[in-house]
């Protein structure tokens, strides 16, 4: 029997339904045996999309200050005393390697969430978190320009002109903000973003994998531990850049997903006094509480097939509605 959110109570805990080849015939010959109501695949579109353009100018905003940070940035200035960069000798090499699998942990996480039922329910909590998270970087990093890290740190020239701030901004934020895509400034310090989005996926993927999957959970803790630890050995960060990135991301990850899953929070603003309660509030009306259900890539296909006819033709398919205004297509 199906649910509502196209769960299917014979899937078994984390299983990839369609993934095993003897039965791609039965999925083939029977695209409706999971009905995915129409108004569902609306609400999920929608929420994802808003979450996505929420993130991206939340993101260009960060780009903005980390860009006029550089510009604000004493260059001879002393670096602070850090008790802990001043036992471990500056690796150039370890910068390079924290960013490859910071880049590699973040397409584990995108591939994670393809393949789960719930995948756009999961990126839209992933992309309102980390643009939360984002918010309070923002203003740290506005009311705080540090000097450098290390002596030997080499950053990027002043800019001459506002064209050339325009074009930093623009790279910085193509590059995501990541040094081996070209996108490299100096004076963003507290807090570590690259500490953060470490922090942000560690947590999801321990929040939304199955416990049996205990391997995967082994490299997952692997990977949320090493990366900091390479951005402190290349001296990119200061200890406290580190600290302050696992603090927020691990209060804010924690009280969204609590608020969004538990409805039986009536009155959260009596309990958490947060000033992004409202963004909690407005993205997670419906209190869904994601299962461990994963789908094999016949079901992505699927899935993908029924969100583009459904954003194509829009009006065709409200023509179709029955009496009770609900229509079935294909479920992830």
């Amino acid at each position: 029997m199906a649910h509502e959110g196209g769960y299917s109570e014979k899937e078994d805990d984390g299983e990839l339904p369609g993934s095993n080849p003897a039965s791609l015939c039965a999925i083939l010959s029977q695209p409706q045996q999971q009905p995915y109501k129409i108004h569902k695949v609306m609400s999920d579109i929608k929420g994802f999309l808003l979450a996505l353009l929420l993130f991206q100018l939340v993101e260009g905003a960060v780009m903005f200050t980390v860009v006029m940070s550089n510009e604000r940035m004493n260059l001879d200035a002393d670096v602070l005393s850090d008790s802990v960069l001043d036992l471990i000798p500056k690796q150039r090499i370890a910068g390079k390697i924290s960013e490859v699998l910071l880049f590699s942990y973040q397409l584990w996480y995108i591939l994670f969430c393809a393949l789960h039922l719930r995948r756009l329910v999961l990126g839209r909590r992933y992309l309102t978190v980390q643009a939360i998270c984002f918010c309070i970087r923002l203003v740290c990093i506005w009311s705080n320009v540090l000097p450098r890290s290390h002596i030997s740190m080499e950053c990027v020239a002043k800019a001459r002109d506002t064209y050339e701030v325009v074009q930093r901004i623009l790279v910085l934020w193509g590059a995501a903000g990541l040094s081996i895509f070209g996108g490299h400034m100096c004076g963003n310090y507290f807090f570590s973003g690259h500490a953060l989005m470490t922090t942000l996926i560690y947590h999801n993927l321990s929040h939304y994998m199955p416990a049996r999957w205990w391997l995967a959970h082994k490299l997952n803790a692997l990977l949320g531990l090493l990366v900091p630890l390479l951005i402190l050995a290349s001296h990119n960060h200061y200890t406290i850049d580190i600290i302050g990135s696992f603090i927020v991301g691990t209060w804010v990850f924690k009280l969204y997903t609590f608020i969004a899953e538990n409805p039986e929070v009536e009155t959260p603003e009596k309990w958490f006094d947060v000033w992004w309660l409202f963004v909690v509030q407005f993205m997670e009306r419906e209190h869904e509480k994601v299962q461990y259900k994963f789908s094999g890539p016949i079901e992505l296909l699927q899935f993908l097939r029924a969100a583009f006819q459904y954003l194509t033709s829009f009006n065709r398919a409200r023509s179709k509605l029955g009496p009770g205004g609900e229509q079935s297509i294909i479920s992830p």
